[in-house]
């Protein structure tokens, strides 16, 4: 297996984390999440990786979603962190902290 084989399955067990990370700042819709991953992780990641993230994420109840209007006919889903979701993210990062 390649290092970048095992870099790629390393950062997509990252994406939860990195998504709660995320959406501590603000609440997005999933394509501002795919881009925002992008930029944070320097890879692409499809709608297709994510959005089964997000699903996830929101069954276990660390993120929410709402249906949001915007403009005459386009909807939205926007995504915001839960205080189940920023706790768990909290600690996460401090044993992440002891680990790195």
């Amino acid at each position: 297996m390649t290092i970048d084989i095992v870099i790629e399955q390393i950062l997509r067990n990252l994406l939860e984390i990195a998504i709660l990370r995320i959406l501590q700042e603000e609440a997005l819709h999933g394509y501002a999440i795919v881009q925002k991953l992008k930029l944070l992780l320097n890879r692409d990641f499809t709608p297709n990786v994510v959005y089964p993230i997000l699903y996830k994420l929101e069954n276990n109840k660390l993120i929410k979603s709402q249906v949001v209007q915007r403009g005459k006919r386009q909807i939205i889903r926007v995504y915001s962190i839960t205080e189940r979701g920023r706790e768990i993210f909290q600690r996460v990062s401090e044993i992440a902290k002891r680990v790195i």
